[in-house]
């Protein structure tokens, strides 16, 4: 925002002041040379009654609308100050005068303690700005941020998919070798289409000292399957189907949350405790809802290098029957350290257990996951890879009413490359492709599936 006062300045000594003798014989350009006269001399009444009049002889001037938000600035008044600087960004075309006009807004937000629409305007004035603009006004982005009492992301994407449904690739019933009559149904076979996802969280910060900090959040998610055609002539053709329609194969999950975080010092990093409570539905039905505690723990090893610990308790109560209620329980670590060329990794485990009457909602599992982002762009992208491999096992699988010995064992994979294009922004944000390859391998063959997925979002860079 600096930069504003310094544009100003030069905008300031780019005219030759002119000393009026009859005020009856000023001409426009006279009172525009007086009116900047009086902002440098803080004679702020007098340039707002000049700039009022100027204003109505020149009303399309953006220069006169910058020198009208000064003035206002000059006299505490923001209010009038952020409306004269957003009639100045809306009418100049010029990039540089966008961004003093919208970094002016966002100082004048700021004063009257609107600290969203403080970034709302820093973003604007990122829309227009520069590589090393942009960087300060990342940190102005960043230093708001903290202050302000909301947080508000939102996250979306639109993902073409050979399986969008998570089906099985074979319509051959097979548990631990043996073979059983019943043919798999269509909508339970992996079907072709386009997902549509949206991920929105607000948060609001309850109260925050040196050493802690407490908010409440809300979030929101949507997952919306649109079928191809052969997708739907493949369901059409089975009259056991039972689910045909788009709406079908939707998903949604809100949940409610607080979090405490507890600083510990520089070099003993935090602890962070959490409550959750949600709900789950699939096709328009519920699934389930369920209620989770957490606690996490971050520890800086050296400047580079943080670990994080964590564990969580959650209790799922099924929509459909008591049977399927569960009780899970998780514990893990992640590494994560910057390199010396700025590339950063990370690696974890998650260990998992669930508990519950349902043989089939009992399992014990392990996920190893990591991540790698490459230090420098190439060409236009920033790069990262990413992995997941999780072992899952059942010690009892019943199928109908008769257990399966010796139970279900599972393993998944999956393997991703994101390209986010920096350089391709609008206000700060900027698209990202993903490219996902996934598999599920099990001794019951109806849970072996396979997908390819091609993703589109938009992602914010600061």
């Amino acid at each position: 925002m600096r930069r504003t006062t310094a544009a100003l300045t030069l905008l300031f000594g780019l005219a030759q002041p002119l000393v009026a003798q009859d005020p009856v014989s000023v001409t426009v350009d006279q009172a525009y040379a007086m009116a900047i006269n009086a902002v440098q001399a803080g004679d702020s009444k007098q340039a707002i009654k000049l700039l009022n009049g100027l204003i109505r002889a020149r009303p399309d001037d953006p220069n006169l609308h910058l020198l009208q938000a000064t003035a206002y600035a000059q006299l505490n008044r923001p209010r009038p100050a952020r409306a004269a600087a957003a009639r100045a960004y809306r009418l100049t075309d010029n990039p540089s005068q966008k961004v003093t006009a919208a970094e002016f807004a966002a100082s004048s937000a700021l004063v009257q303690n609107r600290p969203t629409m403080t970034q709302l305007w820093l973003r604007r004035a990122a829309q227009h700005a520069d590589d090393k603009s942009q960087e300060q006004i990342a940190k102005d982005y960043a230093h708001v941020r903290r202050i302000n009492p909301f947080s508000f992301t939102l996250r979306g994407g639109i993902t073409p998919s050979d399986n969008v449904n998570s089906g099985t690739d074979t319509t051959d019933h097979i548990i631990n070798d043996l073979r059983f009559g019943d043919i798999v149904s269509a909508d339970g076979e992996a079907l072709s289409g386009i997902v549509t996802t949206m991920d929105a969280h607000l948060s609001y910060r309850l109260n925050q000292t040196q050493t802690s900090l407490t908010t409440i959040g809300v979030r929101l998610y949507t997952r919306r399957v649109s079928l191809s055609s052969s997708a739907k002539a493949q369901l059409d053709a089975d009259a056991a189907a039972v689910r045909r329609r788009n709406s079908d194969f939707a998903t949604d999950w809100a949940e409610v949350s607080l979090d405490h975080l507890i600083g510990l010092g520089e070099k003993s990093g935090n602890i962070g405790l959490g409550l959750s409570f949600g709900s789950f539905w699939y096709g328009g039905s519920g699934l389930f809802d369920y209620s989770q505690m957490r606690v996490k723990r971050g520890v800086p090893l050296n400047d580079r290098t943080f670990i994080s610990f964590f564990g969580k308790v959650e209790a799922r109560e099924s929509a459909s029957s008591n049977n399927n209620d569960q009780m899970r329980y998780a514990i893990g670590s992640t590494l994560r350290r910057k390199l010396e060329n700025d590339a950063r990794f990370s690696i974890g485990l998650t260990l998992e257990e669930a508990d519950g009457d349902s043989p089939n909602v009992q399992s014990s599992s392990a996920t190893i996951h990591g991540s790698y982002t490459f230090g420098k762009q190439l060409g236009p992208a920033e790069v990262s890879t990413s992995f997941s491999l999780t072992y899952t096992d059942h010690p009892l699988y019943s199928y109908g009413s008769d257990l399966i010995p010796p139970g279900r064992t599972d393993w998944s994979g999956s393997a991703g490359i994101s390209f986010f294009f920096k350089d391709y922004d609008y206000a700060g944000f900027a698209p990202k492709l993903n490219i996902k390859a996934g598999k599920v391998s099990s001794t019951s063959t109806i849970f072996e599936a396979e997908e390819l997925s091609i993703s589109f979002e938009i992602q914010s860079k600061f």
